[in-house]
């Protein structure tokens, strides 16, 4: 009988060790992505070229397996494009895993619209919210150029948080345009319209905006105003001397072009807890093609969490209501 009772004290104090060890392994992470530094957070700038394009050896059916390839390696992120075409924006969904976007076209009953989509890891993100607006006098109105645009332009933004990390409260707020290429009046006038967007929603939190802007660093006074207006540049805040171009017309060579011309660009306001840590024009192989006419632009943030005026770490209980304070957030 002791000798049943031994046994039975034994397989008690291994199954107790079990379960014990079972509470103290890490929560698992995404199914597929993998989050790998889960206090970080890269956020990427991208001009897809549009896929209608006749680019000959540089079409999109020629280098489209390299851009999948490259979203594959930039996971997890969050990417905002500029001008994809739908079925470019499907196609890249459909090739690389977990993958998920937001957004909707600038023209309407349009099929070769282009976007200003935002792509996302499921697997690491979830997605509270997003829309699009109209860079005109009447953004609410889909399809309405105004001023002397082109063509009509689109803003679109996405609230997310990542799935692994939610005791952290932190979301990220990411908005993407392409803005007008032959008006500086058109331009200056959208960021009107993107600051008022942001203002009236989220006026306190750090927000992202990506793009295309279709100007140089210091080319003209929208980039004063975007100044002015308390945006900051992540690429400059981590190389303040350098002057590396993004767009390079298919060459992939940025030497032929002597000013440099970076006129893509990852912004951030009201920075608090979001510090800008490596930012680079990202020149990388991903196959046999180049991506685009345009290098990506990325950005890697480190979340540092510590209270905006007083230094002193959060109190996670003080943001309990955060969902309440605003309709979007």
């Amino acid at each position: 009988m002791g000798k049943i009772q031994s046994i039975g004290i034994t397989a008690g104090i291994i199954l107790f060790l079990f379960f014990f060890a079972s509470f103290r392994r890490d929560k698992p992470k995404g199914i597929i992505g993998v989050d790998i530094e889960k206090d970080s957070v890269k956020i990427i700038s991208f001009n897809l070229r549009y896929g209608k394009a006749k680019d000959g050896l540089n079409s999109w059916q020629y280098r489209r397996n390299s851009v999948f390839e490259f979203f594959r390696k930039a996971q997890p992120s969050i990417i905002g494009t500029q001008e994809g075409q739908h079925f470019q924006l499907e196609d890249i969904k459909k090739n690389v895993p977990n993958l998920e976007y937001v957004g909707i076209g600038r023209s309407i009953n349009d099929e070769n619209s282009e976007y200003s989509a935002i792509f996302y890891d499921k697997s690491i993100f979830r997605l509270y919210n997003s829309d699009t607006f109209w860079l005109s006098d009447t953004p609410e109105i889909p399809g309405t150029p105004s001023w002397d645009s082109y063509l009509p332009r689109v803003c679109t933004f996405g609230v997310f948080e990542k799935i692994n990390n939610k005791e952290l409260l932190n979301r990220y707020i990411v908005y993407n345009c392409h803005l007008e290429y032959r008006s500086r009046y058109a331009r200056k006038k959208s960021m009107e319209i993107i600051n008022q967007h942001i203002n009236d929603n989220f006026p306190t939190y750090e927000v992202f905006l990506l793009g295309d802007f279709n100007v140089e660093e210091a080319d003209e006074p929208i980039m004063k105003y975007i100044n002015q207006t308390g945006w900051q540049d992540c690429y400059k805040m981590v190389n303040p001397t350098s002057n590396i171009g993004t767009f390079h017309n298919f060459t992939g060579n940025l030497d032929n072009f002597p000013n440099k011309t970076r006129i893509d660009y990852v912004l951030i306001k009201n920075l608090n807890s979001l510090i800008p840590e490596e930012s680079h024009v990202d020149t990388s192989n991903y196959g046999d093609h180049l991506l685009s006419d345009h290098y990506p632009l990325i950005c890697k943030l480190k979340l540092q969490l510590y209270g905006e005026n007083d230094g002193q770490p959060h109190d996670e209980e003080e943001d309990d209501d955060i969902d309440d304070e605003d309709d979007y957030y």
